[in-house]
């Protein structure tokens, strides 16, 4: 059984076997991998997670909880490291001066007035994240509407359930529609922008 395989390799890494864990990481890697690129979404930040995430689990296996099985806890792991990583780039992002330009960058510049009405969408829905909707909403709400997870996958992701995640995203919409109808009203003008040259 290789849950009893893992526990004697915890076992002989706890007693100071450095080799043991390298023998953990080989029969899970495959796992791990997969978990993270899921998460992120992208290779390019794939190994710096995992490597982290082996790391936390060199220092706090001695806290595992023979309960559950050592793929799941370590799972775990490595998905909340990597929506730590999306958490800390999306900071980084809120706080660089191009983020309010973001949407526009998809944009074709042939036409001013388009440019200058993706701009104060940006504007306003970030000021409108920003004031009225709660941090657990504003997560749910990038992973479902920027990342295209559904409700499960998104209360697995976050660590929650399904019936949380689904409050939160019905209560951000409702705030959505009560605090920024002037949104619907910039997007009606955008699309008949597009016509114009």
């Amino acid at each position: 059984m290789k849950d009893s395989k893992d526990l004697r390799l915890i076992d002989r890494y706890l007693q100071g076997d450095e080799f043991a864990f390298n023998d953990l990481y080989r029969t899970h890697h495959v796992l791990f991998k997969r978990v993270a690129y899921e998460v992120l979404n992208n290779s390019n930040d794939v190994n710096d997670v995992i490597h982290e995430s082996m790391y936390k689990m060199s220092k706090y296996v001695q806290n595992f909880r023979r309960q559950c099985s050592f793929h799941h806890w370590a799972s775990n792991i490595v998905r909340n490291t990597g929506l730590n990583l999306i958490k800390k780039r999306e900071s980084e992002l809120r706080r660089s001066p191009e983020y309010h330009y973001q949407a526009v960058t998809v944009v074709p510049y042939t036409n001013p007035l388009m440019f200058l009405l993706y701009k104060e969408m940006s504007e306003a829905v970030f000021k409108f994240y920003e004031q009225h909707l709660t941090h657990r909403e504003r997560e749910v709400v990038f992973f479902k509407d920027n990342l295209g997870y559904n409700n499960h996958e998104t209360a697995e992701l976050l660590d929650s359930t399904y019936s949380n995640i689904t409050s939160s995203y019905y209560n951000a919409m409702k705030k959505v529609q009560k605090y920024l109808p002037e949104l619907g009203y910039l997007e009606r003008k955008v699309y008949h922008l597009r016509f114009i040259v």
